[in-house]
């Protein structure tokens, strides 16, 4: 934005007089480069606005302007009754008509532009516009034609001439318009402009003894324009409006500044924006918009705790995004549990426009281009600093990444930490990135299971602590506001065989030895014999028995699991921290083999995925297109998979780690036409009271407070159900009370949490 650079302006002999086909091109760069512009007329048109939408809205936009205007009485009807008439109310039939009518015949003809550039001016208070009035009442006007420009660089630009501010002068009348400039260091041009400028000022403020100022009341403007659809607009929305409309209509302007737009958009399309989707215009939704606003208020740091399929990629990108706009460069570092999100994540930024993405999958020198990125941006070489780097936590801890990582000293650098539990494991602590001070983490569950001591460090990485992280969006609300599909809710309670119980008691007798009664948790000692007792409920044999059964109630309701993930159980959890892919083991192998037969008794195509599948891709397409019916999982389709056709989960695995029920849930409540509700099947194994009778009273407390932690689980999946009470009414009432728990605690201790606010989730 430079007055000074406009090269009709800056002729070494200071051309001062522009002609018919040249005065709406100096309109149009003095606009584009100004950010104010004070306009004294004889007679004022909306029209001319109309003609001067697309510059005006980047004089607005781009430029922050305001203007500020004054015209004679003999304004056309219609714009006087919009712009000055107070007599005349809104409930005035045909004011209301005569408003009706204007904003219909901008309707149908590239015009909603000017529509939003009026609405935008006028209700952020940038418009201001007076009417002189001849005070003796005689036949004369106010016949000045001045429009006074000025850039933030202090330089002014004077146009005075014969053309009016109408589609009339510029388009079709002979006119001329002499310029006078400030940064051509002549007296006749400072001294013109000086006189212009005291003119203006002393009638746009007082008039003078024959003229008499008619303010405009700027609330009865706002109301009367909102009602007949002139309404608010956000600036974003505003910009996107002038994005749509130059890609439309760039070609009306002369071939010239045709020249100069198409550059620009070829320099727009470049920067990192708000994607589209479908072709159209998009821009953040209301909740992104809030968590950005929470993040940079909590000193840009914090924890975005958002449901599994609500977008806390992009809404962590509209974060780099916005930044960008401030900043004008962007370096940001993402870190990723496996490398499937890698691949997500590359493609995800792709979308909204971020150039030079090295990732640590993609290219065996990734490290040697990172190098070269940080050292010109350090020592200002070149002319593009931009990067993005995308790393799985694995290589993130390795010594070649911790390296370069130490090296990044700008400010405005960005760390996004996806599934961020991962960066509080003991391997990632030790690396966390302090040097970098803008910080977003992400995840449903921020929790740290077992690891208290992880999960604090985290918080305090982050600056953000639960129940109130710097943002929060249940999954509760995310269904109410209609971003997620309603589900409903099937639990199934699964008991241990013998052998499996005796062992799972052998093992729980130890554990009582590590369990800290007073402050109801585990001691460290703990880990290894939670583990061992956890892949005894995780691999229960019942579970297939339990399997057999939803597909037989299913088929009873004449249903179908067409569209269906199913959760089989697996040996081991994988370490994020220290390997990219989840391995498979023999074992495992048998597991799913298994499982997979036992639905294909059932007539459904299947096919299993397992770990890092080699042609996800395409197995998922087929999945897609209902080729494929069924997929049996095991270490996958937990993150970095979106398939919003899927209707149906069967969780048949008990990790005891909310956060995989959590991730897994919210697989199948994406959006998707046609879809309208879904359904979650859940396997609960749950101990024997009969049996915990016989053994020691601190065990059966020990007992008791680990399945109230189980069933804590399930009303958390019960309360966001659409048929919580049939639920609980049918099984789950039963099972508490033999282990006297209250779940209707538990739900409202969910509820509490998540701070719902509705009408249909009230505290029962």
């Amino acid at each position: 934005m430079d007055l000074s650079k406009i090269k009709e302006l800056n002729l070494e002999t200071g051309k001062s007089k522009f002609y018919k086909d040249d005065v709406f091109n100096l309109y149009y760069r003095t606009l584009c480069n100004s950010n104010s512009w004070d306009v004294g007329l004889g007679y004022f048109s909306l029209s001319s606005l109309k003609l001067l939408a697309y510059p005006l809205s980047k004089f607005i936009i781009t430029n922050n302007g305001k203007v500020r205007i004054y015209c004679n009485e003999r304004i056309s009807e219609n714009d006087y009754k919009i712009l000055t008439d107070s007599a005349y109310s809104f409930e005035n039939l045909n004011v209301f008509k005569d408003l009706i009518k204007l904003k219909r015949a901008l309707e149908g003809k590239d015009s909603e532009l000017f529509t939003e550039c009026v609405s935008y001016l006028v209700h952020n208070n940038l418009l201001e516009l007076k009417v002189l009035i001849n005070s003796n009442n005689s036949r004369g006007i106010s016949h000045h034609k001045n429009s006074i420009f000025k850039d933030a660089k202090d330089n002014v630009v004077v146009l005075s001439g014969s053309a009016n501010a109408s589609e009339q002068a510029f388009l079709f009348n002979r006119e001329d318009t002499n310029a006078f400039c400030s940064f051509w260091n002549e007296k006749s041009a400072t001294k013109n402009i000086k006189a212009t400028i005291e003119e203006f000022e002393n009638t746009f403020n007082h008039g003078d003894e024959d003229w008499k100022v008619l303010e405009i009341k700027s609330n009865e403007l706002k109301e009367t324009l909102n009602k007949i659809g002139f309404r608010k607009i956000d600036r974003d929305s505003f910009k996107n409006k002038m994005d749509d409309y130059i890609r439309n209509n760039y070609r009306k302007f002369s071939k010239e500044i045709q020249k100069e737009i198409i550059t620009e958009l070829a320099d727009h399309n470049s920067e990192p924006q708000f994607p589209s989707f479908d072709g159209k215009s998009s821009e953040p939704r209301p909740y992104q918009v809030e968590a950005n606003t929470e993040w940079i208020k909590n000193g840009y740091k914090g924890i975005f705790a958002m449901a599994t399929g609500t977008g806390k990629t992009i809404t962590s990108l509209n974060c780099a995004v916005e930044e960008f706009k401030k900043n004008n460069g962007y370096s940001i570092v993402i870190t990723v549990p496996t490398v499937t999100l890698v691949n997500q994540w590359i493609e995800e930024a792709k979308k909204f426009n971020f150039k030079n993405i090295i990732s640590t999958t993609k290219s065996k020198n990734w490290d040697s281009d990172l190098r070269r990125v940080l050292l010109n941006k350090k020592h200002g070489i070149g002319e593009n600093h931009n990067y993005v780097f995308i790393t799985t936590y694995a290589s993130f801890n390795k010594l070649k990444c911790q390296k370069l990582i130490k090296k990044i000293a700008d400010k405005n650098t960005i760390l996004i930490a996806d599934e961020a539990h991962n960066l509080g494991a003991p391997g990632s602590l030790k690396n966390l990135p302090h040097n970098i001070s803008k910080r977003i983490g992400l995840s449903a569950t921020p929790e740290r299971i077992y690891d208290e001591s992880g999960s604090s460090k985290l918080y305090e990485f982050f600056k953000s602590t639960p129940p109130n992280y710097t943002y929060k969006f249940s999954m509760r609300e995310a269904i109410d506001q209609g971003f997620l599909t309603p589900y409903f809710y099937y639990p199934y309670f699964v008991n241990l065989e013998h052998d499996e119980l005796e062992n799972y008691l052998e093992i729980t007798r130890e554990l009582v030895k590590h369990y800290d009664f007073t402050n109801d948790k585990w001691k460290d000692s703990a880990t290894q014999k939670l583990i061992q007792r956890k892949r005894i409920i995780h691999k229960a044999q019942n579970k297939k028995e339990c399997l057999k059964q939803i597909f037989e109630d299913v088929k009873l309701k004449n249903e179908t699991l067409k569209y269906t993930f199913v959760y089989v159980p697996e040996g081991y959890e994988p370490d994020n921290g220290t390997t990219d892919n989840s391995e498979i083991e023999e074992e495992d192998v048998r597991i799913i083999n298994t499982y997979s037969e036992i639905i294909n008794g059932f007539g459904y195509k299947t096919y299993q995925f397992l770990g890092e599948t080699k042609n996800r891709n395409k197995i998922l397409n087929q999945f897609k297109k209902g080729e494929l019916e069924i997929l049996t999982a095991m270490k996958a389709l937990d993150e970095g998979v979106d398939i919003p056709i899927t209707k149906n989960a069967i969780f048949c695995a008990s990790t005891g780690n909310p956060r995989q029920f959590i991730q897994r849930r919210g697989r199948v409540l994406r959006l998707h036409k046609g879809k309208d509700y879904a359904n979650i099947y859940d396997m609960i194994v749950t101990p024997s009271m009969n049996i915990l009778n016989y053994e020691d009273p601190a065990l059966r407390e020990m007992e008791v407070r680990i399945f109230k932690n189980e069933l804590a689980r399930v009303a958390n999946f019960l309360y966001s159900s659409e048929n919580m009470m049939d639920v609980i009414n049918d099984k789950i009432r039963e099972v508490a009370d033999e282990f006297n728990l209250d779940i209707f605690n538990l739900i409202n201790e969910n509820i509490e949490n998540d701070k719902i606010e509705n009408d249909k989730i009230e505290k029962i």
